[in-house]
């Protein structure tokens, strides 16, 4: 048994790391938007966020038209 909570204290910890790493999405046209909400997706998942909480995180890692696009609609965006 502790060897189990050793090891999901672990998985969380490097879960958390990754979402400090993942790359910021701007919204460029080089910038696959499919791809990096992939990504996103499969750290969050790792983390065992819940959907509001990836909803407020990925707000963090928004940068240049994709953040004011997100502004200007997050009143209608109700979960991930």
């Amino acid at each position: 048994l502790l060897s189990s909570i050793m090891e999901e204290q672990i998985l969380h910890t490097l879960a958390k790391e990754q979402i400090k790493r993942l790359a910021k999405f701007g919204g460029a046209h080089h910038e696959d938007v499919v791809k990096w909400l992939s990504d996103v997706e499969e750290v969050f998942t790792r983390a065992q966020l819940q959907p509001s909480n990836k909803l407020l995180a990925v707000q963090s890692y928004l940068i240049d038209s994709a953040e004011k696009w997100f502004r200007y609609n997050k009143s209608i965006i109700l979960d991930w």
